[in-house]
C-alpha cells in the first residue's frame, strides 16, 4: 500500500505517511509537538509545490504584520511564520504548526493593509484555536489511507489541492475535513479581536 501511495502522491508521500500514523493510532493524540512536526513536513511539501515570492521587502512586510497580529494571541503554541505564494489564486491557508500562507493574487486585489490584516488574523485564529488539530482528531474514524490524500489537498487548496483530493478517490470526505461553520465563526470572532487589538480597522475582515 505504501508503494502505491508513493507512486500516486510522490510529492506528498512524507506528509501522508506521517498523517496516517495519527489516524491509525500509532501516534496517540495530536500534541503541540506533534502538530509542530507535522507542520514542518507540510511546509516542505508546500515549498515543493509552489513558487514563493522572492521579494525581500514584501516578505519583511508580511512577516512583520503577521508577528504584530500574533502578539494579540492569548497563548502562542507555535512560532508563527508567514509566506507569500506567487500564484494568481484568491486564496490563503494555514497549516499545522503555525505556518500561514497567502497568495499574491489575493494581495493584488486588496485595497488597504486592513484587508490584509483581516485575512492574516483569520488564518492565525484557525491555528491558535487548534482547529486543524481538532479536524485531524475527528477524522481518525475515517479511513487513514483515503483521508491522508484529502488532508494534503485541503491544506493546499486551489486547483492543485482539488486535483490531489480527486486523485485520492475520497472526494466525498472533503466536506468532513473542511473547517466547520463553528470553526469559521470562531476564526472570524478571534480574527476580529486580534485585528482590533493590533490597531487595524476591523472592516477589513468584511471587505
Amino acid at each position: 500500500m505504501m508503494l502505491f501511495l508513493k507512486k500516486i502522491f510522490p510529492v506528498f508521500f512524507p506528509v501522508i505517511v506521517l498523517t496516517c500514523l495519527f489516524f491509525t493510532g500509532q501516534v496517540s493524540a495530536l500534541s503541540i509537538e506533534e502538530e509542530r512536526r507535522l507542520g514542518e513536513v507540510v511546509y516542505a511539501q508546500v515549498r515543493e509545490q509552489f513558487q514563493f515570492v522572492e521579494d525581500d521587502f514584501a516578505q519583511v512586510y508580511i512577516e512583520e504584520m503577521g508577528q504584530h497580529l500574533a502578539r494579540a494571541l492569548e497563548t502562542r503554541h507555535f512560532p508563527y511564520r508567514f509566506y507569500i505564494i506567487n500564484d494568481s489564486s484568491l486564496n490563503a491557508f494555514a497549516t499545522p504548526g503555525g505556518h500561514v500562507f497567502i497568495f499574491s493574487g489575493l494581495i493584488s486585489i486588496m485595497d488597504n493593509a486592513d484587508e490584509l490584516a483581516g485575512v492574516l488574523s483569520h488564518e492565525l485564529a484557525h491555528v491558535s484555536a487548534r482547529h486543524i488539530s481538532r479536524r485531524i482528531e475527528l477524522g481518525k474514524k475515517i479511513s487513514a489511507v483515503t483521508l491522508a490524500g484529502v488532508l494534503a489537498g485541503i491544506f493546499i487548496g486551489g486547483q492543485a489541492g482539488e486535483a490531489l483530493v480527486a486523485g485520492s478517490a475520497a472526494a466525498g470526505l472533503q466536506t468532513q475535513l473542511h473547517y466547520s461553520r463553528n470553526d469559521e465563526r470562531q476564526a472570524d470572532q478571534l480574527g476580529f479581536k486580534y485585528a482590533r487589538a493590533s490597531g487595524f480597522d476591523t472592516s477589513g475582515l468584511l471587505t
